[in-house]
């Protein structure tokens, strides 16, 4: 660098490094710049406020879309509803809110499923009871008009004797 000795260029650089530190001391001694300073600790307060108000906008996202296909009579799915959502399968697993709704909702479409079983298992039952009583009945019938039948021939014989 054009220096006669390297003592020379090593004051130069000492120099220029305790301004630098004092540069930095400086810097960081204001306000907005302390590191770990209260500045940054209200970022990341603000940072953590703002991710939990979009966490509370995707619960309720999610919870609309469980009611609505609920409303709608759809089957509930995760996978159904993380195509609706575009939400990860897991926050339907992992979020405490959402799994209760879903666990919910679930829960009631399978009681209408049970009920709907059993309504279905006693319509078939009735069908078959109407069935045989109907078969019991032509039976009867057709006794009947055996007998009538009968009946008529045993008259005839009595009034043909008389």
């Amino acid at each position: 660098m054009g220096y006669s000795n390297d003592e020379i260029l090593k004051k130069n650089l000492g120099i220029m490094e305790d301004k630098v530190l004092e540069a930095s001391r400086k810097y960081f001694a204001q306000e907005g710049y302390r590191i770990g300073g209260e500045l940054l600790m209200n970022k990341y307060d603000k940072m953590i406020e703002i991710n939990q108000q979009e966490n509370q906008q995707k619960v309720q996202m999610a919870i609309s879309a469980i009611r609505k296909s609920e409303a709608e009579g759809k089957k509930l799915s995760v996978t159904l509803l993380t195509k609706e959502t575009g939400l990860s399968r897991g926050f339907f697993y992992k979020n405490e809110h959402v799994r209760n709704a879903l666990e919910q909702a679930l829960e009631k479409q399978n009681e209408k499923r049970v009920v709907d079983i059993r309504e279905r298992v006693k319509k078939m039952s009735l069908e078959k009871q109407v069935a045989y009583y109907e078969k019991q009945l032509k039976e009867i019938i057709s006794e009947n008009e055996r007998l009538k039948k009968e009946n008529e021939k045993l008259r005839r014989k009595t009034i043909g004797k008389y």
